[in-house]
């Protein structure tokens, strides 16, 4: 072998030795990325089901079996109940009126 040939041996190794280096470095800032996804995949998994819980204690709470759903409709049914009192009252002091503006 001549010395311009190991000399180009050289050089050509020189040159593979920094794409091996530069393609270590683009796997390193891969292996990043790919941890931080999944770090992030694990954050919106764990997200989501967060959501899941509040969205079924919303339902829990205002769907139409909903404690708040229930606490509405006995509040109907107490105001009308006493609405129906009151103006059975005032129906009765009308007939108490009548009745001593009649015979009074």
């Amino acid at each position: 072998m001549t010395e311009a040939s190991t000399e180009l041996i050289l050089q050509r190794l020189d040159q593979f030795k920094d794409v091996i280096s530069d393609q270590n470095a683009r796997l390193t800032a891969i292996e990043k990325a790919i941890s931080i996804t999944a770090v992030q995949e694990t954050e919106i998994t764990h997200i989501n089901e967060q959501v899941s819980s509040i969205w079924r204690k919303y339902d829990n709470a205002f769907g139409p079996n909903g404690a708040i759903s229930k606490s509405q409709d006995e509040i109907k049914k107490d105001l009308t109940v006493s609405l129906s009192r009151q103006w059975t009252a005032i129906g009765f002091i009308f007939v108490l009126i009548g009745a001593l503006k009649i015979w009074g």
